[in-house]
Order: C-alpha cells, then sequence, then structure tokens
C-alpha cells in the first residue's frame, strides 16, 4: 500500500494519492486502537488469575491468596490447579 502511495505521488495523481493516504492513516488508527484494547484485555485476565490456595489455617479451611501462605498452613494439594503447585513448594521450601 506505501508503494502505491509513492507511485501516486511520483505519476502526480494526488486524488489516488489522498485516498491512499486517507485510507493507510484509517488503517494505523484502526489497529492502534485495537493493540490498546487487546492490551486492556491482558491486563484484566491477568489481575483474574492470581494464584489461590487453598489451606488450613487454625482448624478452618480459607482459599487465599497463594502468596499469602505463612508456616504452618496446611496446603490442600488435592484442590490446587497445576500451576499453583510450584510456586507453593519453592516458596516453603526455599527456607529450609
Amino acid at each position: 500500500m506505501e508503494i502505491a502511495l509513492v507511485l501516486a505521488a511520483g505519476l502526480r495523481d494526488w486524488v489516488d494519492f489522498g485516498v491512499i493516504a486517507g485510507i493507510l492513516l484509517l488503517n494505523a488508527a484502526v489497529g492502534w486502537y485495537q493493540e490498546k484494547q487487546a492490551a486492556d484485555v491482558v491486563a484484566a485476565l491477568k489481575g483474574d488469575i492470581a494464584m489461590r490456595a487453598r489451606v488450613v489455617r487454625d482448624g478452618q479451611e480459607q482459599d487465599i491468596k497463594a502468596r499469602d501462605i505463612v508456616t504452618g498452613d496446611i496446603v490442600s494439594l488435592l484442590k490446587q490447579p497445576q500451576y499453583c503447585l510450584p510456586k507453593i513448594l519453592t516458596r516453603n521450601l526455599g527456607h529450609l
């Protein structure tokens, strides 16, 4: 499309040049807007999938953020998503 713009300018066909330039600008604006929307959606999804853990604390089962696990919590591994287990083990075994 950019080549067509250069050719239209080289041939001094100003009507075609203007139409092509307008289409290119519109395409750039739409592309930017879509990229912005996609980035916003990704950011929202990252916030929604925060790692959670099911633990027994003080004799009661609780659903907490994985980063809030402390020594003495009993983690229920059977109900955990697979991605949560490595972080729990790394965090707790790192203190040994």
